[in-house]
């Protein structure tokens, strides 16, 4: 599932991402094919953006998103 989210919080491997009060991690080789000097280059914190949804573990209470 394709869903809309907002970036959160920039870390050296890769942004997270908020979708209505549920947070997933995006690594930075989602990003971009080369890795970055700095991940801002690429996005910004508060910037909209669509992100897939690969697994759900609600156990864990976590998502990865692509």
């Amino acid at each position: 599932m394709v869903v809309k989210g907002t970036i959160t919080h920039i870390i050296e491997s890769g942004v997270f991402v908020d979708i209505g009060g549920v947070e997933g991690f995006v690594h930075i080789s989602e990003l971009a094919w080369h890795k970055p000097k700095k991940i801002e280059d690429f996005v910004k914190i508060g910037e909209e953006v669509s992100a897939k949804v690969l697994d759900v573990d609600p156990e864990n209470k976590r998502l990865s998103y692509q």
